[in-house]
């Protein structure tokens, strides 16, 4: 059995991490015509920390840079987010107007009223796929009434969505390994495996082993525990990432086989010892595994071939409702489930008309969700007890 769900984040969107602003310097801008005089612009450098500022304290434009708290999260990941220049002022502003021009010729303006202090403000702007140059000027007034006027320039990226590609069949316990493939570059691989009640087996880190598109394989080391649960967290240079948690958690609970009375399905009294001990069992189960995973319990029942195959199909699956039903009314704690199988999957190969006490049984399995498709479990219909 497979589950898997993005790995909440607390970003903008579930799947992104967060962006990292830049820091501020200057530079005298080249490319302007010939024998015009030179202004200081603003240039936005990435940061090696969140919120560092680094503009020499001689420059006036540095000095008003400082007072507007002026940033810009460059990096957006193409449809989720958008880049946007962030303002921290330490004085209110009464209005803003910020005129972008985007290098191929692209301009856009974005205002702004009433700006209070000590407060992040942002305006996102429009960012295409790839990385593009800005030249940028920003004007406007102090709520006291003095005006300024702060040119700066940056570079903005856009990158299209981080994506991880999961697959049941890419989930392999007893080896200890899961593949993944993601979509493009990232930094590293973050992953954490926890087992029995929660106990976390293995942690770590690892970059990527293949190029984007490309299966990547990840193994952990192990000493015969239960996987409850594998953590993943793909990032990139950048700070985005994409996560999914996976429970692949299931066990078939050993049990006695009760034995039904030819072709009915009540439970005899002689049969419900059989049935306590499983019970026992499965609450040993959940008294382990219950506090991390949402666990449901699934009754699979089979027959011999003595019988039409109809009939032992509605045999079967009448076998396993009474079985989930007594543990149900014993309080067993989680939800219960029910399917048969009558006599196509027989433990035993038999021809027709052979009554064979190994092919009349039953599964137990305690499960994170439906158990997965298989030869024993070859289809996935199982009904909820009302």
């Amino acid at each position: 059995m497979l589950h898997q769900r993005p790995q909440p984040s607390g970003a903008p969107s579930p799947l992104v991490g967060a962006r990292r602003p830049l820091a501020l310097t200057s530079r005298v801008p080249a490319g302007r015509e010939r024998g015009a005089t030179p202004r200081r612009t603003w240039v936005l450098l990435p940061a090696l920390a969140a919120l560092l500022i680094a503009a020499p304290a001689s420059s006036a434009d540095d000095d008003l840079g400082e007072r507007l708290g002026l940033r810009v999260r460059a990096a957006a990941e193409h449809g989720r987010s958008r880049p946007a220049i962030l303002l921290t002022p330490a004085l209110p502003i009464a209005t803003l107007v910020i005129e972008l021009e985007r290098s191929g010729g692209t301009s856009e303006t974005l205002r702004g009223r009433d700006l209070r202090p000590g407060r992040e403000h942002g305006f996102e702007f429009d960012q295409p796929l790839g990385e593009h140059s800005f030249e940028a000027t920003a004007r406007g007034t102090f709520a006291g009434g003095e005006r300024f006027e702060l040119p700066f320039a940056f570079d903005s990226i856009s990158f299209k969505p981080l994506k991880l590609d999961l697959r049941k069949e890419d989930v392999c316990l007893d080896e200890r390994r899961i593949t993944i493939r993601l979509n493009r570059e990232v930094e590293r691989i973050e992953y954490v495996v926890t087992a029995d009640g929660g106990k976390v087996v293995a942690r770590g880190q690892e970059p990527p082993s293949a190029p984007p598109g490309r299966p990547m394989t990840i193994t952990w080391e192990g000493g015969g525990e239960v996987t409850e649960r594998i953590s993943l967290k793909a990032r990139d240079s950048h700070g985005f990432w994409v996560g999914v948690e996976v429970t692949p958690f299931s066990v078939f609970i050993p049990h006695d086989e009760v034995e039904f009375e030819t072709g009915k399905w009540s439970i005899r009294p002689s049969e419900t010892p059989k049935l306590q001990d499983t019970l026992r069992q499965i609450r040993e189960a959940l008294a382990l595994h219950g506090r991390e995973l949402d666990l449901q319990l699934y009754i699979a029942g089979y027959t011999d071939t003595v019988g039409s195959r109809s009939s032992n199909q509605i045999l079967s699956e009448r076998r396993a409702r009474a079985i989930a039903g007594w543990f149900r009314a014993q309080g067993v704690g989680v939800p219960v489930y029910y399917q048969g199988f009558g006599q196509d999957v027989l433990a035993v190969a038999t021809p027709d008309q052979t009554a064979e006490k190994r092919n009349r049984r039953a599964l137990y399995v305690l499960s994170a969700g439906p158990p997965s498709q298989s030869p024993a479990i070859p289809r996935d219909a199982w009904k909820s007890l009302p």
